[in-house]
């Protein structure tokens, strides 16, 4: 099937495969590609020998996207060079590699291992402990992401549905639109240097990065997903990331806790930029959950309320 699929709707060029623009799609092909948008963030590269993965372009460094994506003045020439090219002399190209890269990057390449010998890289699926792709895992990813949409609308009512106080539904309603301005925003405007968030230094700071993909964002959520698949979690775009938990449909963080601990962050965020503090993980979670709490208890007494009126 896949063979034929190929064949069908890919041609293939000097930079790689591109997808065909066909009038005419099949059901399966449809489908097919509903979900494609997801294949760069769940695949990634296993560097045997280094000789096939691009150091810069591809995923291969545990969780992080590709490296060019952190680089500053990352020359195009060294774009195309494989991670066997990335050695020099038995060893890392740390000079080069400090030139270009935030510290906490190149640390974490320090510990991976070299590539050795001359096997093929292989590229292998993230959410399963063997790398091979199951239709149950790639079926929870795309209920995550909501890849067949809905429409916008449940979303926006969802959230101004969320039992929590205004600002918190204000505040996702914002995010959702895409209308906070982070250092992303302000270095597209030219209004700062550079789009670092300020936090970790370890990638442009968007709103995602902020609530949620941001190092400091995800321990904290960490601490609150006991029992959701993290890996899942951590994948979705801004707008089916919000749209997933504020329906309701996670066994596990409930929309109230999702539109507080989203807010506190931002918030957080703030604090630390105008008054250059920023609470530690414990501070912010035990904040987290006393809010929380009585933001329960509030909604509960006036359901009670409400009750004994009627």
């Amino acid at each position: 099937m896949h063979s034929i699929i190929k064949g069908k709707y890919f041609r293939q060029t000097e930079t790689g495969w591109l997808v065909r623009n066909s009038g005419r799609m099949s059901n399966i092909w449809q489908g097919v590609r509903q979900v494609l948008h997801l294949l760069p963030d769940a695949t990634m590269c296993q560097v045997k020998g280094g000789q096939q993965v691009l150091f810069w372009e591809d995923r291969w460094l545990q969780d992080r996207p590709p490296l060019s994506v952190f680089a500053n003045n990352l020359p195009n020439e060294a774009r195309r060079l494989t991670v066997s090219e990335m050695i020099l002399n038995g060893d890392w190209n740390f000079d080069f590699l400090q030139a270009v890269l935030p510290k906490n990057l190149v640390m974490q390449i320090r510990l991976h291992p070299f590539p050795q010998g001359s096997d093929v890289d292989v590229p292998i699926w993230r959410f399963t402990p063997s790398g091979r792709f199951t239709l149950k895992t790639a079926y929870e990813l795309t209920q995550v992401d909501a890849a067949v949409q809905p429409q916008p609308e449940p979303c926006w009512k969802a959230i101004w549905r969320t039992p929590s106080p205004q600002r918190t539904r204000s505040f996702l309603w914002l995010a959702a639109h895409q209308c906070l301005l982070t250092n992303a925003e302000r270095s597209r405007k030219h209004l700062v240097p550079n789009a670092t968030c300020p936090i970790c230094r370890g990638g442009p700071e968007t709103i995602l990065h902020v609530i949620r993909d941001c190092p400091y964002a995800r321990g904290v959520w960490s601490h609150f997903l006991a029992e959701e698949p993290n890996d899942l979690f951590f994948q979705s775009n801004l707008s089916s990331w919000i749209r997933y938990y504020v329906t309701g449909r996670s066994g596990v963080i409930d929309a109230s806790l999702f539109a507080i601990l989203c807010w506190k962050l931002w918030k957080n965020k703030n604090i630390q930029a105008f008054e250059k503090k920023l609470a530690t993980m414990e501070e912010m979670i035990a904040a987290v959950t006393l809010y929380v709490q009585q933001v329960r208890w509030a909604f509960e007494g006036r359901a009670q309320s409400w009750e004994v009126i009627a």
